[in-house]
């Protein structure tokens, strides 16, 4: 499946988020869907990854509301997305 990233928008963290992983949340426009709440961590080894909103019951398990279907679509949208992100960034320098 062509995956097209139409637009974003990225919305940092507050530092004490920041300093835990939690840059900032993305809102993405995917092929005509909106998919809002997307997490952009920094992991402990450095990586940037992406992860999409899940919801926490009461009984505490998780179940993700949206999901690319595949390993390799997930990557392509986290690339796309850290791509405009830096961007982005690279804008403000």
């Amino acid at each position: 499946m062509l995956l097209n990233l139409e637009r974003s928008s990225f919305r940092p963290s507050e530092p004490r988020q920041r300093s835990r992983g939690l840059l900032g949340t993305a809102t993405l426009h995917i092929n005509g869907l909106v998919v809002r709440f997307v997490s952009v961590r920094k992991t402990k080894s450095g990586r940037l990854v992406i992860s999409f909103p899940k919801r926490r019951f009461a009984d505490g398990h998780e179940c993700a509301v949206v999901f690319p279907p595949t390993r390799a679509e997930h990557a392509q949208i986290e690339r796309a997305v850290l791509k405009w992100i830096d961007q982005q960034e690279g804008a403000k320098r």
